[in-house]
């Protein structure tokens, strides 16, 4: 199988199938929900996320926790590391997990260290553990048809990230630093905080982060949690311009590049959410709505196409091919 999220049939067939629900307190797994929340006393619930080996690890459990209508506290971490690493590395690897919790006002709370044989790179995981009051977790599942969906910020955050800092050089050869720095932008751009908080304010139905997959996965997932079609229209899915053209050198698709730090939302009311993100700085805009059905369409001008399945994210491919050059050099 190729690297980054195993597809959606895989998934339902070999692993959600085989999950038995035998607590009611414990929210049954299913595609789309990216949030384990377990019901507690008064209404209060635990919502938990893993993330493994991925980019910004921190920054993508917290996402998906305010997805869910909760509030990160706290990281659990397992770093294990190959035989050929030294307590250099073990350092730089806690400094990066530990810089991520700073910046989202979260904590590591424990994990596990260790040294392997078996592999060759470092194996990362992060998971993290939030609270809710919450009635009902706000889950991509809860998504209607008729209702608009609303996508904050701009596809390719996480991902352009990557690639920048993995070939910067190359980059400011054709183009200048302002456009560079403009693609980069600013750490906090990765979290969701602000507008998951807001569109709670807002009686949002649904949100789903869009993370690995990109938008075109997260639009999917987000679809296929709710059993609804989609009509968005593709001219609408806001990208930056600087993004395009550096993933146009190195024939990367922006729409299915990791782009943590941009949210869906389901709901009523698209104008209104858009205005009140508006206030509070974060540039919003309706992509499109649910619909009736099963057909996921992409309407660009006079051209329809059908939404795919979700792909091998954009920046493992990238990352694939980086490797290689390494492994050629």
């Amino acid at each position: 199988m190729n690297p980054g999220k195993i597809s959606n049939s895989i998934l339902n067939r070999s692993v959600l199938k085989l999950i038995k629900s035998k607590n009611k307190r414990v929210q049954k797994p299913a595609i789309g929900i990216d949030c384990g929340v377990i019901d507690l006393e008064d209404n209060d619930k635990c919502i938990l996320c893993s993330e493994a080996c991925g980019i910004f690890p921190v920054y993508r459990v917290a996402n998906n926790i305010y997805a869910c209508g909760g509030i990160p506290l706290a990281a659990h971490t397992s770093v294990i590391m190959p035989r050929n690493f030294n307590e250099y590395n073990l350092k730089e690897e806690i400094r990066s997990l530990n810089q991520q919790c700073s910046e989202l006002d979260m904590q590591i709370s424990g994990g596990h260290t260790q040294i392997n044989d078996m592999i060759k790179a470092p194996v990362v995981t992060v998971t993290g553990i939030g609270v809710s009051q919450q009635e009902q977790p706000i889950t991509a599942k809860n998504m209607k048809a008729g209702q608009y969906i609303v996508m904050s910020k701009w596809i390719g955050i996480g991902g352009i990230r990557a690639i920048i800092d993995n070939k910067k050089e190359e980059i400011l050869q054709r183009y200048v630093e302002d456009v560079v720095d403009k693609a980069y932008g600013d750490i906090l751009d990765m979290t969701v905080k602000a507008e998951a908080i807001k569109a709670i304010e807002c009686n949002v139905t649904a949100m789903h982060d869009v993370a690995e997959g990109g938008i075109f996965g997260a639009l999917w997932d987000m679809a296929e949690a709710a059993n609804t079609g989609l009509e968005i229209d593709f001219r609408k899915i806001p990208v930056k311009q600087e993004i395009i053209e550096i993933c146009e050198m190195f024939d990367v698709n922006p729409y299915k590049l990791e782009s943590s730090g941009a949210l869906l939302m389901a709901t009523d009311d698209g104008d209104r959410l858009v205005k009140e993100l508006a206030q509070i700085g974060v540039p919003a805009t309706i992509i499109g709505r649910a619909t009736d059905g099963n057909d996921r369409i992409l309407n660009n001008q006079d051209e329809k196409r059908y939404l795919d399945t979700p792909q091998r994210d954009e920046v493992y491919r990238f990352l694939g091919g980086l490797k290689s050059e390494r492994e050629n050099s």
